[in-house]
């Protein structure tokens, strides 16, 4: 694949923050901040840590590569820094004038590097890094112009484009081996021990272009051939482009179905083909939410049994738009990566809207707990994970009182003891997670008809 070499947002957000630690600061990327009432997560936020190179400035960087430059602008300018960029990419648009005298729109990271040098007075015999940067960064091609260069048809594209973009999000099988009898006459003829299930023609477009290839897969039941990407990074800018096309559609889609699935989705990116019809407890592993984040995140799990019509209309809604995939090694259905970012943008100011319910929030996310956390074990290793949990939420021991206080007037508990350990009997645990989603759905109907909590 020969042509034009480009970068996807990781790529660029990491060559940001590299850029930043060698300028003396200390680069944060996917930083969460509050400002002006409104949830802000930059690509890439910046405190000074060398003194003598950068003084006390604090940046802010968004990388602008398929979203809206005006949403990217506007978050650098909420936060607030001593210096924002917005690093745009794109080609073909006019850059909107800036109001702001500490704001720049840069073109490229050798842009950026000038400005930002310009900025902080750097002397001229102080080496650049930029080059340095780029000549680490993966190198991949457009998809476009390969397909174009090698004459492949319309349909044809699409199709392989499908497929890099499933086999990208969760498993694709795209041969079974034949077995018994049949295995036997196959061979005889001189033909292969396995047959397609699925697109063969195009799998043999991505694999004579080098981006796929297959490996041996075995389960219990399924025997035969997956399809893996050979170029993740390829995988990763298409995927980011088809996400900005189908980004109105799916905005529509959050409109149907309500801004709590779409952040459901976003927290639990697996869609089981039979959800339980419990309250969800979705605690975020991998990113560094404060804990009025992650509060809000498990009070709108306990909604689940609520929402669990419109979030099953949902995912089959993010299939027919091709932003979620069936797979083909177990039952779940499967987020596109690159989609779970642009959906938690989508509904980052109803979640704030809600936040401002501090006491709802607090009750819901308590009631969570206690439904997925009681009767609790008294021993060590419970302990520790119920005081992490607790901590994660930013919930105290008086919040779970709280939250238990109708269990124990139905006489479904013996009370909440704060002692060390805390403990709450529970006499009927069926009847007691029962009374506890009655409790969720009663604050659900309250917060539907815009009451107080």
């Amino acid at each position: 694949m020969n042509g034009t070499s480009l970068l996807s947002h990781r790529d660029y957000q990491e060559a940001v923050e590299k850029l930043l630690t060698y300028y003396g600061f200390n680069a944060k990327p996917e930083h969460w901040a509050i400002a002006n009432n409104k949830l802000v997560r930059l690509d890439v936020y910046g405190t000074c840590a060398r003194k003598e190179v950068c003084g006390n400035a604090t940046v802010a960087v968004e990388v602008s590569r398929t979203s809206r430059l005006e949403k990217d602008l506007d978050r650098v300018y909420t936060v607030r820094t001593s210096y924002g960029f917005v690093l745009a990419t794109k080609q073909g648009f006019e850059v909107p004038p800036v109001s702001s005298g500490n704001v720049f729109v840069v073109r490229s990271l050798e842009e950026l590097e000038d400005r930002l040098r310009e900025l902080l007075r750097v002397p001229d015999d102080y080496p650049r890094v930029t080059a340095e940067l780029l000549a680490r960064a993966p190198k991949y091609q457009d998809l476009d112009e390969a397909f174009e260069m090698f004459g492949v048809p319309a349909e044809f594209r699409e199709r392989a484009r499908k497929l890099l973009l499933h086999a990208h999000t969760t498993c694709y099988i795209l041969y079974v081996d034949y077995e018994g009898p049949e295995l036997e006459q196959v061979l005889e003829k001189g033909g292969r021990s396995y047959y397609p299930v699925r697109d063969e023609a195009a799998y043999n477009i991505l694999h004579q272009l080098g981006l796929a290839d297959i490996t041996r897969y075995r389960d219990a039941v399924l025997k035969g051939y997956r399809v893996v990407i050979t170029n993740e990074d390829v995988a990763r800018v298409e995927a980011e482009k088809y996400v900005s096309r189908a980004e109105e559609e799916l905005r529509k889609l959050i409109e149907t179905y309500g801004w709590e699935v779409a952040l459901i989705t976003y927290a639990d990116t697996r869609k089981a083909a039979a959800a339980a019809d419990v309250p969800l407890f979705l605690l975020p592993t991998m990113e560094s939410w404060p804990p009025e984040f992650n509060r809000a995140l498990v009070s709108i799990g306990a909604l689940f049994p609520l929402l669990k019509d419109r979030y099953q209309a949902f995912w089959e809604g993010l299939v027919k738009l091709g932003l979620a995939f069936e797979s083909s090694c177990d039952r779940f259905v499967v987020l596109l990566p690159e989609a779970r970012e642009v959906i938690l943008e989508l509904v980052l100011d109803k979640l704030a809207d809600f936040m401002r319910n501090e006491g709802l929030v607090r009750n819901l996310a308590s009631l969570n707990v206690l439904y997925h956390s009681f009767p609790l074990t008294p021993d060590k290793d419970s302990l520790e994970g119920f005081y992490r949990t607790l901590n994660a939420l930013g919930l105290s021991l008086d919040d779970l009182e709280k939250a238990s206080q109708n269990l124990y007037r139905k006489g479904l508990v013996l009370g909440f003891n704060k002692d060390s350990p805390p403990y709450m009997i529970v006499l009927d645990e069926v009847k007691f997670k029962e009374e506890v989603v009655n409790e969720i759905k009663q604050l659900y109907y309250r917060m539907a008809s815009g009451a107080s909590s």
